[in-house]
């Protein structure tokens, strides 16, 4: 079994506008929003905000969820 190492980041949830707006991925935000968004089809889509994964912490997608407006939360 692999080790899962975690480091302290924070990450834009990619989430599908067409399904529930289920979390689909992760973008590091160090990396370019506005390309990520020009690459992809109009339904996947960006949060308006950043998630914190602390250092030491896994970040699972079935743990966040993105409301109507595009805010991700921890649940």
């Amino acid at each position: 079994m692999e080790e899962l190492i975690t480091a302290a980041d924070k990450f834009w949830a990619i989430y599908d506008s067409n399904n529930d707006n289920v979390v689909v991925g992760l973008l590091m935000e160090s990396l370019d929003k506005d390309l990520h968004d020009s690459l992809n089809p109009d339904n996947i889509k960006i949060s308006t905000n950043k998630i914190d994964s602390p250092d030491g912490d896994i970040l699972y997608l079935h743990e966040l969820e993105v409301d109507s407006n595009g805010l991700a939360t921890r649940v």
